[in-house]
């Protein structure tokens, strides 16, 4: 009885020389698809949400949110916004900036929302859970009310995220994100520029970091330039 030969090992070099094509293969491949790539990455960080009727509009950022919701107003699409005050920080308590709510009332009066459809929160809030958690108490004490939260577009994924956590779920149907587009950057070609980069990255990573530990929920507030003005001039 003869004892079946061992096939010889695959020398070293060939081996390499596998793992150097399959490498070059992938990457190859990697690089003459890298634009269909690149476009659907700004995905993990927004969601797609299209436009519906709401009757209250929340402003939190987003480029010309202002005159979003003017429009909205303007056309039936809603019935009124809902400012607030955020905390105050030190340049606002020396009066160097006006705060949050001044500044949202001046960006109401630019965008020509009339004043009879503005309503205040008549508190401090601290941060965007803040804010839902006062939007909940306003949905409980209203069983039609409909909310739609104004974001970037940038953030919506993140903002998701935080009305999963803050909102009961029985009540989640009636708030409605608004994600704005930021005119700076194409989605095409978000890579193209440094301010794409630099959004995709941020807003990766806070969705990453609020998942894992922090509670990173200060959102950006639009300052009118009015406002803006007036910082300066206090300033000197």
């Amino acid at each position: 009885m003869t004892t079946p030969e061992t096939p010889a090992p695959i020398p070293r070099i060939r081996r390499r020389f596998r793992y150097l094509a399959i490498v070059s293969v992938v990457g190859f491949a990697g690089w003459w698809f890298r634009a269909p790539i690149l476009q659907c990455l700004p995905w993990l960080v927004m969601v797609d949400a299209p436009l519906s009727s709401v009757d209250q509009l929340v402003i939190l950022d987003g480029a010309d949110a202002y005159d979003f919701a003017a429009r909205q107003i303007a056309e039936g699409e809603a019935r009124e916004i809902l400012i607030y005050n955020r905390f105050t920080n030190r340049l606002v308590r020396r009066g160097l900036l006006p705060n949050s709510l001044e500044c949202a009332r001046l960006a109401s009066q630019e965008a020509a929302i009339p004043p009879s459809k503005i309503q205040e929160i008549d508190r401090e809030v601290s941060g965007v859970s803040e804010i839902l958690k006062e939007l909940v108490t306003r949905l409980e004490s209203d069983s039609t009310l409909r909310i739609g939260l104004v974001c970037d577009a940038w953030r919506s994924r993140w903002l998701s995220g935080k009305v999963s956590s803050v909102v009961p779920r029985q009540l989640r149907r009636r708030v409605v994100l608004l994600p704005l587009s930021d005119p700076q950057i194409k989605l095409d070609r978000w890579w193209a520029k440094k301010v794409g980069q630099r959004r995709f990255a941020e807003e990766l990573l806070r969705i990453t970091v609020d998942w894992l530990v922090v509670d990173s929920d200060q959102p950006r507030f639009e300052q009118p330039r009015s406002a803006l003005k007036k910082a300066a001039i206090a300033g000197f």
